[in-house]
């Protein structure tokens, strides 16, 4: 989705603490609940470089201790944060921001122009590589090719990469639509392997979401050597209500995976992002955390659904269950 415009500051809205028991239980028996632990407000700081100013920032990966990391979704630049959280309540106590380290390419050089520095997702630390993995939804500028790219936390150069190329099941990706690429971004606990999914439907999946209907995702592991295993489908919520007002969000109706997170080897939370009509029709997002179950879902990796899995009714999705729903009015940053 689009980012939206948002002021020099960071928000962390509806932090929330997962609980987890029973890992080895099916979705309809498993203890995980949401909890809702409030928000906190803090400013990112300013730079004299405008492009090292710490906004729009995009995913928020644990690196260890109190030290995370996120990447800058206007700019190209990792930002390094020390979050206290309050281990008995789980609210955050306090941030602040260490230096911000600017990307570079393989060959060592500044990413310059919009082209080269928007658009990146969702970040997670490999602590077996000691790198930093980046959801890119252009490779390269390329706004219809979306990238996973492995960098340094030191320099901020760029040391790996997984693309849309070949014929194997990372060639789908090729088929996105501008700007629903690779939007979400995951590690097991074991450091195992890595999950990412795109936003909304490649165009040889089905339509964007509506509100009739959901949209296809595809949901990807990726092994500890940056090669591809699983690959699910993952179907998305309709949007229910359609969008009538505001004007300037006329059918502009979405609903797509926005992030997600590795509880173990067949499970995930997954986050649905959408802007939506409530009943009246008047436009606002609403985020809902569902509870994924892969165990059954079918691996749509194989050359059989490499040609698209619109019309095709021989796959099994993802089973989900929900936990968690909010809406937010407009204006709201996404």
């Amino acid at each position: 989705m689009p980012a939206m415009r948002s002021s020099l500051r960071l928000l962390l809205a509806s932090i929330l603490a997962l609980l987890a028991a029973g890992c080895n239980a099916s979705p309809a028996t498993a203890q995980v609940e949401i909890v809702d632990v409030g928000r906190f407000n803090f400013t990112g700081g300013g730079n004299a470089s405008p492009g090292l100013v710490a906004e729009e920032l995009s995913g928020l990966a644990r690196v260890t201790g109190d030290r995370y990391v996120s990447v800058g979704d206007d700019h190209a630049t990792l930002y390094f944060l020390r979050i206290a959280v309050d281990q008995r309540t789980g609210r955050v106590r306090s941030v602040s921001f260490d230096r911000p380290i600017p990307l570079l390419d393989a060959e060592g050089h500044p990413l310059v122009g919009r082209g080269q520095s928007a658009d990146r997702e969702d970040v997670v630390y490999d602590p077996q590589r000691k790198t930093v993995w980046i959801a890119d939804e252009r490779d390269l500028g390329e706004v219809s090719r979306p990238s996973l790219i492995e960098v340094d936390p030191e320099s901020g150069r760029q040391v790996g990469r997984i693309g849309a190329d070949g014929d194997g099941p990372f060639s789908v990706y090729a088929d996105i639509r501008a700007n629903y690429g690779f939007e979400a971004l995951a590690r097991t606990d074991d450091g195992e392997s890595m999950w990412t999914a795109n936003e909304e439907a490649l165009t040889i999946d089905g339509p964007l979401a509506s509100p009739t209907a959901g949209t296809i995702v595809r949901i990807q592991e990726i092994d500890e050597e940056g090669g591809p295993t699983r690959q699910v489908a993952y179907v998305t919520d309709p949007t229910d209500h359609a969008i009538t007002s505001p004007v300037g969000a006329l059918g502009e109706d979405r609903n797509g995976v926005s992030a997600i997170v590795s509880l173990d080897d067949e499970r995930l939370l997954v986050l649905e992002r959408g802007l939506v009509g409530d009943s009246s029709g008047m436009a606002g997002f609403r985020i809902r955390i569902y509870l994924a179950d892969l165990d059954d879902a079918t691996d749509v990796s194989v050359p059989l659904y490499r040609g698209g899995l619109a019309g095709r009714t021989d796959w099994e999705p993802v089973r989900k269950m929900l936990l968690f729903e909010r809406r937010f009015g407009l204006p709201v940053s996404n």
